[in-house]
């Protein structure tokens, strides 16, 4: 599989603002759940010293609530030419993109309708019924006032944080080829099968890997822009995979949290015949999106639960049954500590009597 650096490149471009405005939400769940230390922080550290602070007018371009991923991410997900081009030739495209201020407020409120324009009131009052963060809805509303001058200020900042990315990139090009030689690609993609949620079947020549320094540590593509299809990997994505090569590591513990939950239960059992978004559980359960949201991300962090479709803003959620083919030896294990306790019991309180008896 050959490398590609642009791919690094971009990402990091992104992700360092991303970063920077959800820092410590990223830092705790990373380094609760991918075992990341302070040390892999360093590029973003260096970074941050020489990047100019983003104006917090930039926030909902970079929003993330370690679901759905920002704004911008999933436009460089969907519109990144992988194999074409480099972060600044997709910042031109769209740049001139005139779906683009739509497609902003649409992320975040949904299909706007017909009395709603991105110039009236209604898109206000839609903002303000948002379930979300009060500076992302502050933010939002400043946006449908200012577009155009916050447009000119996003895409100026992040012209200057690629040149200072990729200068990064090429001063720690003995690290970026120290990690390629440790990380076992093959073996990567072998597992992917496991998740159910990707359709890998066969490496292609067209196939590209890269690093990302920011996001702790690798990113893989597959295929390209032309192909059609693309897996793109952030954070220690490894490790992510790794966890599935146990059975999953399902514990016990895990498995009654999930069942003995009563949202966690009932969006478990919605999911059982079909996949949702979180906005159609939220309708369902009639529960806040924040509440649902929360449920979810532990859900899908372990495994309960896989991405089985983005479309558009939205992201659709199914069952994934390859954890409850694992789940079972779980429960069992768990069931025989209880059995094991019992006949235990049981066998002591008969030698009990038998030594009566005998007295």
């Amino acid at each position: 599989m050959k490398y590609d650096s642009r791919m690094g490149i971009a990402y990091d471009t992104l992700f360092y603002s991303v970063f920077y405005f959800n820092f410590d939400r990223i830092k705790k769940d990373y380094q609760e759940h991918y075992g990341v230390t302070e040390k892999d922080f360093s590029f973003y550290y260096r970074l941050k010293e020489s990047i100019s602070t983003p104006p917090p007018e930039l926030y909902p371009f970079f929003y993330w609530d370690l679901l759905r991923p920002s704004f911008l991410s999933n436009r460089y997900y969907h519109d990144f030419r992988f194999g074409q081009e480099d972060f600044l030739s997709f910042l031109s495209r769209i740049e001139i993109d005139p779906s683009l201020r739509q497609s902003v407020f649409e992320y975040y409120v949904g299909p706007l309708n017909e009395t709603s324009t991105l110039d009236n009131m209604e898109l206000i009052k839609q903002i303000l019924k948002m379930d979300a963060d009060r500076e992302l809805i502050l933010q939002l509303i400043n946006l449908s006032a200012s577009f155009e001058s916050v447009l000119q200020t996003l895409f100026s900042f992040l012209k200057k944080t690629y040149l200072l990315v990729e200068d990064l990139h090429v001063q720690n090009k003995a690290h970026v080829q120290k990690l390629l030689k440790i990380y076992d690609t093959d073996n990567f993609l072998m597992n992917l099968h496991m998740l159910g949620a990707f359709e890998y079947e066969h490496e292609s020549k067209k196939d590209r890997d890269s690093i990302s320094l920011l996001n702790a540590a690798i990113i893989l593509q597959k295929g390209t822009y032309e192909t059609g299809y693309k897996f793109v990997f952030g954070g220690k994505c490894s490790a992510q995979l790794d966890k599935s090569m146990i059975d999953f590591q399902i514990s016990s513990r895990e498995l009654c949290e999930a069942l003995g939950n009563p949202i966690k239960y009932d969006i478990l059992m919605y999911l059982k015949d079909t996949e949702a978004t979180a906005t159609q559980l939220t309708d369902v359960l009639i529960l806040s999106r924040q509440t649902v949201n929360r449920h979810l991300l532990w859900l899908f962090r372990n495994w309960f639960i896989f991405v089985s479709k983005r479309k558009g803003p939205e992201v659709y959620y199914q069952i994934n049954r390859h954890f409850f083919t694992y789940a079972k030896r779980a429960l069992y294990e768990f069931a025989e500590n209880f059995e094991n306790d019992s006949a235990e019991n049981k066998e002591s309180e008969e030698n009990e009597n038998v030594e009566k008896t005998d007295n």
